[in-house]
Protein backbone atom coordinates (compact mmCIF):
# COMPACT_ATOMS: atom_id res chain seq x y z
CA UNK A 1 0.00 0.00 0.00
CA UNK A 2 1.25 3.86 -1.03
CA UNK A 3 0.41 6.33 1.26
CA UNK A 4 0.82 9.86 0.30
CA UNK A 5 -0.81 13.31 1.29
CA UNK A 6 -3.44 14.63 -1.04
CA UNK A 7 -5.94 17.86 -1.42
CA UNK A 8 -9.30 17.56 -2.28
CA UNK A 9 -12.13 20.06 -1.29
CA UNK A 10 -10.17 22.14 0.05
CA UNK A 11 -8.90 19.83 3.23
CA UNK A 12 -5.26 17.94 3.08
CA UNK A 13 -5.59 14.39 3.49
CA UNK A 14 -3.70 11.44 4.39
CA UNK A 15 -4.61 7.84 2.05
CA UNK A 16 -3.84 4.83 1.49
CA UNK A 17 -4.10 2.97 -1.32
CA UNK A 18 -2.59 0.18 -3.65
CA UNK A 19 -4.03 -0.69 -6.71
CA UNK A 20 -2.12 1.63 -10.17
CA UNK A 21 -5.23 2.37 -11.28
CA UNK A 22 -6.40 4.33 -8.14
CA UNK A 23 -3.35 5.61 -7.65
CA UNK A 24 -3.24 7.68 -11.31
CA UNK A 25 -6.78 8.63 -10.89
CA UNK A 26 -6.12 10.36 -7.11
CA UNK A 27 -2.55 11.41 -9.24
CA UNK A 28 -3.86 15.32 -10.11
CA UNK A 29 -4.69 15.68 -5.90
CA UNK A 30 -1.55 14.71 -4.69
CA UNK A 31 0.78 17.01 -2.35
CA UNK A 32 4.29 16.61 -1.13
CA UNK A 33 3.44 17.43 2.07
CA UNK A 34 1.09 18.74 5.17
CA UNK A 35 1.29 20.52 8.13
CA UNK A 36 -1.75 19.41 9.05
CA UNK A 37 -4.23 16.93 8.03
CA UNK A 38 -8.04 16.85 8.60
CA UNK A 39 -9.20 13.22 6.98
CA UNK A 40 -6.75 10.09 7.51
CA UNK A 41 -8.26 6.79 5.25
CA UNK A 42 -6.22 3.68 4.14
CA UNK A 43 -8.06 1.30 1.45
CA UNK A 44 -7.78 -1.59 3.87
CA UNK A 45 -8.38 -5.57 2.55
CA UNK A 46 -11.18 -5.13 5.13
CA UNK A 47 -12.65 -2.16 4.12
CA UNK A 48 -12.23 -3.27 0.18
CA UNK A 49 -14.47 -6.38 1.37
CA UNK A 50 -17.20 -4.49 2.58
CA UNK A 51 -17.49 -3.28 -0.77
CA UNK A 52 -17.65 -6.40 -2.59
CA UNK A 53 -20.25 -7.35 -0.20
CA UNK A 54 -22.35 -3.99 -1.33
CA UNK A 55 -21.74 -5.11 -4.98
CA UNK A 56 -24.03 -8.19 -4.14
CA UNK A 57 -22.22 -10.45 -6.50
CA UNK A 58 -22.08 -8.22 -9.74
CA UNK A 59 -18.43 -8.41 -11.60
CA UNK A 60 -17.11 -4.86 -10.23
CA UNK A 61 -12.90 -4.56 -11.16
CA UNK A 62 -10.87 -4.64 -8.01
CA UNK A 63 -9.53 -1.29 -8.49
CA UNK A 64 -13.20 0.10 -8.67
CA UNK A 65 -13.70 -1.42 -4.94
CA UNK A 66 -10.60 0.09 -3.73
CA UNK A 67 -11.63 3.59 -4.95
CA UNK A 68 -15.33 3.48 -3.70
CA UNK A 69 -13.80 1.84 -0.20
CA UNK A 70 -11.38 5.11 -0.03
CA UNK A 71 -14.17 7.72 -1.30
CA UNK A 72 -16.61 6.45 1.25
CA UNK A 73 -14.17 6.45 3.75
CA UNK A 74 -13.61 10.05 2.83
CA UNK A 75 -17.05 10.78 2.50
CA UNK A 76 -17.68 10.09 5.73
CA UNK A 77 -15.63 12.45 8.02
CA UNK A 78 -16.86 15.15 5.39
CA UNK A 79 -19.36 16.61 7.48
CA UNK A 80 -17.03 17.54 10.55
CA UNK A 81 -15.64 20.08 7.92
CA UNK A 82 -19.08 21.16 6.16
CA UNK A 83 -18.53 18.99 3.74
CA UNK A 84 -20.79 16.37 1.63
CA UNK A 85 -21.10 14.68 -1.95
CA UNK A 86 -23.99 15.18 -3.97
CA UNK A 87 -24.21 12.98 -6.69
CA UNK A 88 -24.64 14.87 -9.96
CA UNK A 89 -22.82 16.38 -12.94
CA UNK A 90 -20.76 19.67 -11.86
CA UNK A 91 -19.76 22.77 -14.30
CA UNK A 92 -17.81 25.71 -13.94
CA UNK A 93 -18.91 28.35 -16.49
CA UNK A 94 -17.63 32.26 -15.92
CA UNK A 95 -16.19 31.61 -12.51
CA UNK A 96 -19.61 29.96 -11.34
CA UNK A 97 -20.79 26.36 -10.64
CA UNK A 98 -24.10 24.83 -11.13
CA UNK A 99 -25.15 20.77 -10.35
CA UNK A 100 -27.31 18.94 -12.45
CA UNK A 101 -28.83 15.86 -10.71
CA UNK A 102 -31.58 13.90 -10.84
CA UNK A 103 -32.96 9.81 -11.77
CA UNK A 104 -30.50 7.48 -13.44
CA UNK A 105 -30.83 7.91 -17.15
CA UNK A 106 -32.17 11.60 -16.83
CA UNK A 107 -29.67 13.41 -18.83
CA UNK A 108 -27.17 14.94 -16.07
CA UNK A 109 -24.08 14.49 -18.39
CA UNK A 110 -25.85 15.18 -21.69
CA UNK A 111 -27.37 18.16 -20.47
CA UNK A 112 -23.88 19.05 -19.02
CA UNK A 113 -22.28 18.28 -22.58
CA UNK A 114 -25.37 20.62 -23.98
CA UNK A 115 -23.35 23.50 -22.16
CA UNK A 116 -19.92 22.87 -23.33
CA UNK A 117 -21.31 22.67 -27.01
CA UNK A 118 -22.64 25.71 -26.01
CA UNK A 119 -21.00 28.25 -24.35
CA UNK A 120 -17.09 26.31 -25.78
CA UNK A 121 -14.20 26.78 -23.78
CA UNK A 122 -16.59 29.20 -20.82
CA UNK A 123 -17.98 26.05 -19.35
CA UNK A 124 -15.04 23.76 -17.03
CA UNK A 125 -16.23 20.50 -15.95
CA UNK A 126 -15.58 20.07 -12.23
CA UNK A 127 -16.81 16.32 -11.96
CA UNK A 128 -19.16 14.37 -14.00
CA UNK A 129 -20.76 12.04 -11.07
CA UNK A 130 -19.91 12.59 -7.66
CA UNK A 131 -18.64 16.14 -6.87
CA UNK A 132 -18.13 17.43 -2.88
CA UNK A 133 -19.43 20.12 -1.51
CA UNK A 134 -18.57 22.58 1.31
CA UNK A 135 -20.25 25.43 3.45
CA UNK A 136 -16.77 27.38 3.97
CA UNK A 137 -16.08 31.07 4.81
CA UNK A 138 -16.78 33.51 1.78
CA UNK A 139 -13.24 34.93 2.28
CA UNK A 140 -14.93 38.11 1.87
CA UNK A 141 -13.89 39.29 5.58
CA UNK A 142 -17.15 39.06 7.08
CA UNK A 143 -18.95 36.04 8.98
CA UNK A 144 -20.66 34.52 6.22
CA UNK A 145 -19.96 30.92 4.83
CA UNK A 146 -20.71 29.71 1.18
CA UNK A 147 -21.06 26.63 -0.53
CA UNK A 148 -18.51 25.62 -2.55
CA UNK A 149 -18.40 22.72 -5.56
CA UNK A 150 -14.80 20.93 -5.64
CA UNK A 151 -14.00 18.06 -8.38
CA UNK A 152 -12.73 14.72 -7.11
CA UNK A 153 -11.26 11.39 -9.25
CA UNK A 154 -14.70 9.83 -8.79
CA UNK A 155 -15.88 11.14 -11.54
CA UNK A 156 -18.52 8.78 -13.49
CA UNK A 157 -17.87 6.35 -17.08
CA UNK A 158 -16.83 9.39 -18.90
CA UNK A 159 -13.93 10.92 -16.36
CA UNK A 160 -14.42 14.15 -16.78
CA UNK A 161 -13.40 15.96 -13.70
CA UNK A 162 -10.70 18.60 -12.79
CA UNK A 163 -8.87 19.52 -9.20
CA UNK A 164 -10.58 22.64 -9.36
CA UNK A 165 -13.73 24.44 -7.42
CA UNK A 166 -16.00 27.28 -7.93
CA UNK A 167 -19.03 29.05 -5.83
CA UNK A 168 -21.78 26.84 -6.05
CA UNK A 169 -24.45 29.30 -7.88
CA UNK A 170 -27.45 26.66 -8.28
CA UNK A 171 -28.65 22.73 -8.38
CA UNK A 172 -31.02 21.77 -11.62
CA UNK A 173 -32.63 18.61 -12.01
CA UNK A 174 -33.01 17.39 -15.07
CA UNK A 175 -36.23 15.99 -16.14
CA UNK A 176 -36.78 14.95 -19.98
CA UNK A 177 -39.41 16.19 -21.85
CA UNK A 178 -40.75 18.08 -25.30
CA UNK A 179 -40.49 21.33 -24.48
CA UNK A 180 -37.42 23.39 -22.55
CA UNK A 181 -38.95 24.77 -19.44
CA UNK A 182 -37.04 25.90 -16.19
CA UNK A 183 -38.70 26.75 -12.68
CA UNK A 184 -37.27 27.92 -9.51
CA UNK A 185 -38.33 24.75 -6.89
CA UNK A 186 -39.82 25.61 -3.42
CA UNK A 187 -37.92 23.48 -0.69
CA UNK A 188 -40.58 21.35 0.06
CA UNK A 189 -40.36 20.10 -3.60
CA UNK A 190 -36.83 20.09 -3.94
CA UNK A 191 -36.11 18.18 -0.71
CA UNK A 192 -37.07 14.99 -1.54
CA UNK A 193 -35.19 14.97 -4.52
CA UNK A 194 -31.93 16.66 -3.19
CA UNK A 195 -31.68 14.19 -0.21
CA UNK A 196 -31.82 11.37 -2.63
CA UNK A 197 -28.69 12.16 -4.31
CA UNK A 198 -26.67 13.20 -1.19
CA UNK A 199 -24.57 10.35 0.12
CA UNK A 200 -26.01 8.74 3.19
CA UNK A 201 -24.91 5.86 5.37
CA UNK A 202 -26.42 4.47 8.72
CA UNK A 203 -24.36 6.87 11.31
CA UNK A 204 -26.52 9.29 13.53
CA UNK A 205 -23.70 11.78 14.59
CA UNK A 206 -23.13 12.17 10.37
CA UNK A 207 -26.81 11.76 9.64
CA UNK A 208 -27.38 15.12 11.93
CA UNK A 209 -24.38 16.58 10.21
CA UNK A 210 -25.72 16.08 6.52
CA UNK A 211 -29.10 17.51 8.11
CA UNK A 212 -27.95 20.45 9.06
CA UNK A 213 -25.77 21.03 5.80
CA UNK A 214 -28.85 20.07 3.44
CA UNK A 215 -30.84 23.11 5.51
CA UNK A 216 -28.01 26.01 4.82
CA UNK A 217 -27.99 24.41 1.49
CA UNK A 218 -31.46 25.58 0.87
CA UNK A 219 -30.72 28.88 2.81
CA UNK A 220 -28.02 29.98 0.08
CA UNK A 221 -28.34 27.84 -3.20
CA UNK A 222 -31.65 27.88 -5.57
CA UNK A 223 -33.07 24.93 -6.91
CA UNK A 224 -34.76 24.76 -10.41
CA UNK A 225 -37.19 21.86 -12.25
CA UNK A 226 -35.37 21.83 -15.55
CA UNK A 227 -37.88 19.83 -18.11
CA UNK A 228 -35.96 19.79 -21.78
CA UNK A 229 -34.76 18.11 -24.82
CA UNK A 230 -31.30 17.32 -25.77
CA UNK A 231 -30.83 20.44 -27.49
CA UNK A 232 -28.39 23.64 -26.92
CA UNK A 233 -31.41 26.01 -26.76
CA UNK A 234 -32.07 23.64 -23.41
CA UNK A 235 -28.69 25.03 -21.91
CA UNK A 236 -29.42 28.84 -23.03
CA UNK A 237 -32.52 28.57 -21.18
CA UNK A 238 -30.99 27.13 -17.86
CA UNK A 239 -28.25 28.82 -17.96
CA UNK A 240 -30.19 32.44 -18.71
CA UNK A 241 -32.22 31.49 -15.54
CA UNK A 242 -30.09 30.50 -13.21
CA UNK A 243 -28.36 33.90 -14.34
CA UNK A 244 -31.14 36.16 -13.79
CA UNK A 245 -31.47 34.96 -10.01
CA UNK A 246 -27.82 35.67 -8.88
Amino acid sequence: METGFYRMAGLNMELGMSHPRVLERFRPWKIERADTVQIRMKATPEKIAEEQAEDEGRPVPVWIREMNALYRGICEQLPAYGGMLMHSSALMMDGRGYLFAGLSGAGKSTHARMWRETFGERVVMINDDKPLLRNVEDGSGGAGRRFWVYGTPIDGKHHLSANTEAPLCGICFIRQGEKNVIRRMLVNEALPGVMEQIYRCDDMEYMVGILELTDELFRQVPVYELTCTVSHEAAEIAYRKMKEDM
